[in-house]
């Protein structure tokens, strides 16, 4: 069949040792003593964007991170948008308030 690897080491920038991710098997049932057997790495592909690259996309969930002041007031634009979608589309949504210099991540869905 071939060759398999039975784990993944990952490095992650705050843990300073890699950590081993295991194959894990899972069992889906097609019918009542039928099974079939599934080995995968429990892991999800993510990714991330800026402000800039997501402008013009239609997201259903954003989080932002808005921990760091590494850009600024680049942050207002995006909070300005995420306000003007929901007081049109979703104005039982309470506003998202704009605090200079407060580092927080929030969670959108629109």
């Amino acid at each position: 069949m071939g060759i398999y690897a039975t784990h993944i080491s990952i490095k992650f920038d705050h843990i300073d040792v890699p950590c081993d991710i295991e194959r894990i098997t899972s069992r889906y049932v097609l019918s009542k003593n039928l099974y079939i057997p599934k080995k995968q790495f429990p892991l999800i592909l993510f990714y991330a964007i800026t402000i800039h690259k997501c402008q013009g996309l239609s997201l259903d969930t954003a989080i932002i991170d808005l921990s760091t002041n590494v850009y600024g007031d680049v942050s207002n634009p995006c909070i300005n948008e995420i306000n003007h979608l929901r007081s049109k589309f979703r104005n039982d949504l309470p506003q998202i308030k704009k605090s200079k210099g407060k580092k927080r991540k929030i969670e959108v869905t629109v």
